[in-house]
């Protein structure tokens, strides 16, 4: 299950549409308001209580935020958005503690965003990596103009699949539908192969392998298992 909270740029029929197409065994579930922020003020997300409690409730495995395009149109200082998107985090982390948190990357390409974006972008790297919830960067990398309508401001069909992609790419580095270890050798094999990057069929085999192998009891057999699946092309 992954949840997707944010702005106008995250509704469903944008490009969580487009990651739900790409990943069709995936339950995916959008969170999204028009002209939300993650500073604090009259249209920050957090106080969007119902959203918040609607996303929380759908238990999902990852989270993914985007927010940040609004706070650059309103002129949003660096540290009011850092400020507000870690109370942000640590609400999520405290509610669903097992779950993974992605930032995805602002966009836009407006006067006034392109001015602000690249400050808050910093912002918002810097509470990733020196905060206390562990959160992950899904980087939007260059956009050009037709990545985006005419307002510069929402994306493009063409966009929106690209987006899709980013976030696939880094959706794929966990496993969302393999059932939860229950030995704490099983949760050592899956934390190694989220390191590497593992598919979630591929972790399914892995798991299943170890399971029939009885590897639990060695975990050098387990590793060995795991090397095997990604040299046979498993990984990403």
């Amino acid at each position: 299950r992954v949840g997707i909270l944010g702005d106008s740029n995250s509704l469903k029929h944008r490009w969580p549409k487009d990651l739900a197409e790409q990943n069709p065994n995936l339950k995916i579930s959008v969170f999204a308001k028009c002209g939300v922020t993650a500073a604090a003020g009259r249209n920050c997300i957090r106080q969007e209580i119902q959203l918040l409690e609607d996303a929380i409730d759908f238990k999902p495995h990852a989270v993914i935020v985007s927010l940040g395009t609004n706070d650059a149109r309103a002129g949003t200082t660096p540290g009011h958005f850092r400020s507000g998107l870690a109370d942000l985090l640590k609400i999520l982390k405290t509610r669903l503690p097992e779950s993974h948190l992605w930032i995805l990357e602002p966009v836009g390409m407006t006067k006034k965003i392109v001015e602000h974006l690249g400050s808050l972008v910093q912002a918002a790297k810097d509470e990733l990596l020196m905060g206390p919830t562990r959160a992950k960067w899904i980087p939007t990398c260059k956009m050009q103009d037709r990545d985006f309508v005419k307002d510069k401001v929402h994306l493009s069909p063409e966009g929106c699949k690209k987006i899709a992609k980013l976030a696939s790419r880094s959706l794929r580095s966990i496993s969302l539908d393999v059932a939860p270890p229950h030995t704490a050798q099983e949760q050592s094999i899956c934390q190694m192969a989220s390191h590497m990057q593992l598919q979630s069929t591929a972790l399914n085999w892995l798991v299943e392998k170890m399971r029939t192998l009885n590897a639990s009891n060695d975990l050098e057999a387990a590793f060995r298992v795991g090397r095997d699946a990604a040299n046979s092309g498993l990984s990403t």
